[in-house]
């Protein structure tokens, strides 16, 4: 798994195309106003709705602005340019509890068909494979893709890890969660994929993980 994606990194073709269109997070109710003392207003919704009309347009970019924009996990879709402005950071919502994150990152089904990195599939119990919380940054076969701008993705990972605290590689039971965690940026079968100019930090699982992509330029990541 580590391979193939290494081997992904190490094919570097054109940029996916710019968009026509910005779909801006604060036009759809987003509030950039957490800080490092509180987390801020809920963008999970609002961070949906504009992605769900970018996706219906056709494609766009789904732009944010400066400030930290804290949401759960989202998706991508073909024909789209995430920009994250500088000055933009946007965070991984923190659960207080596995209940409270059924929303913001909805456990997603594993679809064999792909095998270990299909959506939904995922390995942090030791030989088993299946259902985990949806990654914070989703793509599942898709075209077109760009994720740049200079801002930081905030991966949210300290929930996460003191639910794992303690439990890594081991059978299921061990932990609270009972399946895998999500990642940060999980990108499956995208086909003209790039990623450029931002910061991917405090993942829950893997940071930014590429699997099954092709024509893929990866440049700056911090």
């Amino acid at each position: 798994m580590v391979g193939r994606s290494l081997l992904t990194l190490l094919c570097v073709f054109a940029p996916a195309p710019a968009s026509a269109r910005d779909f801006v997070v604060t036009s759809f109710g987003a509030v950039g106003d957490a800080t490092a003392e509180h987390p801020g207003t809920n963008n999970t919704a609002a961070v949906r709705k504009a992605a769900a009309a970018l996706a219906a347009a056709g494609g766009g970019a789904l732009v944010f602005p400066a400030g930290n924009f804290s949401t759960g996990a989202f998706n991508l879709s073909s024909n789209m340019v995430l920009r994250l402005e500088p000055g933009a950071v946007v965070s991984g919502i923190q659960p207080r509890s596995l209940g409270e994150a059924a929303f913001d990152y909805p456990v997603v089904p594993w679809d064999g068909t792909g095998g270990a990195d299909a959506y939904g599939g995922a390995s942090d119990f030791q030989g088993e494979l299946g259902p985990q919380y949806q990654s914070f940054i989703h793509g599942y076969q898709l075209s077109n893709v760009t994720i740049e701008g200079g801002g930081t993705i905030w991966g949210g990972g300290d929930f996460w890890w003191q639910m794992w605290a303690g439990h890594g590689n081991q059978a299921k039971g061990s932990s609270p969660l009972n399946m895998s965690r999500p990642h940060t940026v999980h990108l499956v079968g995208v086909k003209g994929l790039t990623i450029r100019d931002i910061s991917v930090r405090r993942s829950p699982s893997w940071t930014l993980h590429l699997t099954f992509c092709s024509d893929v330029l990866v440049d700056s990541i911090r």
